[in-house]
């Protein structure tokens, strides 16, 4: 979600707004989806906005909020997208600009490539999809490596995801996560004040990240 937990998505997104026309998806939304976040449940609406301009050259769009069960009946989530491509296509389209490039961070889309009028086809990988709890494995890797061998192009987040990849693809470069620079950017003159932080004895250490289960706080 482009106003959720900024990840790696948004920053790439934006800074490729920069300079080029971006139509960023978010992530499928559903009923089923809803039952296991209930605090999503405003997001089975989202998509009534339609695209969601944040500049001149980034758009925002919600998918249709369908059944989305793709990690486990991935023909099922091709009935789905064959929807959903409809949707996407409808807004791609109203503001068109040269050449496309379709630019995927899950397994699950592979059943896009070749489908949304590209020239060239990216698959980022900045996490193991198929270690996460919630994803089925066999089905994953699966379409995974179907991805890999039909993408033109593979970007991934640490040298080890590369390794992996490059069985199913040449073209795979790994490009480390990073900070988005533009985000502490400030006049040095004019920082603020901050008392709780300052009056603290001996060194001090700053985590940026994602506090998550997988964080070991103690």
């Amino acid at each position: 979600l482009w106003d959720g937990l900024w990840i790696i998505q948004q920053p790439v997104c934006r800074e490729i707004s920069r300079e080029e026309p971006v139509l960023y998806v978010e992530r499928f939304v559903s009923v089923f989806t809803v039952l296991r976040y209930p605090s999503l449940w405003k997001r089975l609406f989202t998509w009534l906005r339609g695209a969601r301009r944040l500049s001149p050259t980034l758009r925002i769009l919600a998918p249709l909020p369908l059944g989305h069960l793709g990690h486990r009946f991935p023909r099922l989530f091709r009935i789905e997208f064959a929807i959903q491509r409809r949707w996407i296509l409808f807004w791609a389209n109203r503001d068109p600009s040269g050449s496309r490039i379709l630019w995927v961070d899950n397994p699950l889309y592979q059943c896009a490539i070749g489908r949304m009028g590209e020239r060239l086809s990216v698959y980022h990988v900045a996490d193991e999809m198929t270690a996460f709890p919630t994803s089925h494995r066999p089905t994953l890797e699966r379409l995974e490596r179907r991805l890999l061998e039909e993408v033109d192009l593979c970007f991934a987040a640490a040298e080890q995801l590369a390794i992996e990849k490059r069985k199913w693809n040449s073209q795979v470069h790994t490009i480390w996560n990073a900070i988005d620079a533009h985000s502490y950017e400030q006049d040095g003159s004019t920082e603020p004040s901050r008392p709780s932080v300052t009056a603290l004895r001996g060194p001090k250490v700053a985590f940026v990240g994602v506090l998550d289960k997988w964080v070991d706080i103690e």
